[in-house]
């Protein structure tokens, strides 16, 4: 999140340098958002404290970027570790043999497209789908 939203410095100059991609961290949860042109996409998994994990496939040519999330469910348990605050992980991470056997499942895909005269986001699923966007 940044101060002052889309009217920030920091938003304003990606807006008007056409960002096609904006890629920032966020340990609880996938967002994914296309505002004024800019793709953002926030996505992690902190261990220890979430039943999933996750990472972002980005593949890149000269005119077009493909992005896919992939997700892989695990399980947290044992005591705490120490850490500021109440949310603090679990000391073990285990991946059942279901999960490694599903292994890691796709839950969004899109494209980039700047083949054209203008810049299209194309094939927008899953959590790059804002409408329906999975809530967590």
């Amino acid at each position: 999140m940044l101060e002052k939203d889309r009217q920030s410095p920091f938003w304003q100059s990606m807006a008007k340098q056409n960002v096609d991609l904006y890629l920032c961290g966020e340990v609880h949860a996938i967002t994914c958002t296309e505002k004024d042109g800019v793709q953002q996409i926030a996505h992690g998994g902190l261990f220890g404290y979430n039943p999933k994990v996750n990472y972002l496939v980005g593949r890149v040519s000269h005119q077009r970027i493909e992005l896919e999330i992939k997700e892989l469910d695990i399980v947290c348990d044992g005591p705490t570790l120490w850490q500021e605050g109440q949310n603090r992980p679990k000391e073990s991470i285990t991946i059942t043999e279901a999960m490694r056997k599903r292994g890691y499942v796709s839950v969004g895909k899109m494209a980039i497209d700047k083949t054209g005269e203008k810049k299209k986001t194309q094939e927008k699923t899953g959590y790059f789908d804002e409408k329906k966007n999975p809530v967590r």
